[in-house]
């Protein structure tokens, strides 16, 4: 099963575009390899700084059950 791939044409800082060439050079890959590489670190990295719904229901359950617990240990 082959990948579906969209054109896209975008500005780089120079500095950055020049170190994504040395990188695909030093490890002889395509720019667009690790340019693709990059962008899906990057949305990974962003999905998983948000918690998780689980999370904050858990948490919110938690809130409530030891709400009385804190009013207690508050006074």
């Amino acid at each position: 099963m082959t990948e579906q791939k969209k054109k896209t044409t975008c500005q780089l800082d120079e500095v950055l575009l020049n170190n994504l060439e040395i990188i695909a050079e030093a490890e002889g890959r395509l720019l667009e390899a690790v340019l693709e590489e990059a962008v899906a670190n990057y949305i990974r990295q962003k999905i998983s700084d948000q918690p998780k719904a689980s999370t904050i229901e858990h948490f919110q359950l938690s809130l409530e059950k030891n709400r009385k617990l804190g009013e207690l240990l508050s006074e």
